[in-house]
């Protein structure tokens, strides 16, 4: 666990993670936030004003799918970040950056704003600033096909 003593450490969970867990983690210095949940995960909004009140105004999401992809539809990402690495994987059991449901239409969408396209390295950054419009929330509409 990130305790170095360098940095205060944060741990947000909810109500669900286990007592004895979270009271082994306060033992060795690490602050440990239990915040609302929503289906199963923390609730965006809670996580963002109580980082607020502590005087942090970005946060850096670097999550799985599904945290991409619960972030993305509380509406709470202003801003993406976005690494293709040149490397091809696929298959029936790949997972992809954005879980969630798949919007119905492509009008539907999240959508990126000034956008910009740089070189790392290797790598290919895509950068821009999220858009929800007035329909483009993940899942919002439900699962199905993207036409």
């Amino acid at each position: 666990m990130l305790t170095d003593g360098k940095a205060r450490t944060l741990l947000v969970a909810t109500a669900a993670a286990p007592k004895t867990r979270r009271e082994i983690l306060r033992r060795r210095g690490v602050e440990v936030l239990v915040l609302p949940e929503h289906d199963g995960r923390i609730e965006w909004k809670a996580l963002l004003a109580e980082l607020g009140r502590r005087g942090l105004n970005a946060l850096l999401i670097e999550g799985g799918a599904e945290v991409n992809a619960s972030a993305l539809q509380s509406g709470v990402v202003d801003r993406m970040i976005y690494f293709i690495a040149p490397k091809v994987l696929g298959g029936h059991d790949a997972v992809g950056a954005v879980g969630g449901l798949c919007p119905p239409h492509l009008t539907d969408a999240v959508r990126l704003r000034k956008v910009t396209v740089s070189q790392v390295g290797s790598d290919i950054m895509i950068e821009g600033r999220v858009h929800h419009g007035k329909r483009g929330r993940l899942g919002g509409l439900g699962a199905g096909r993207v036409k």
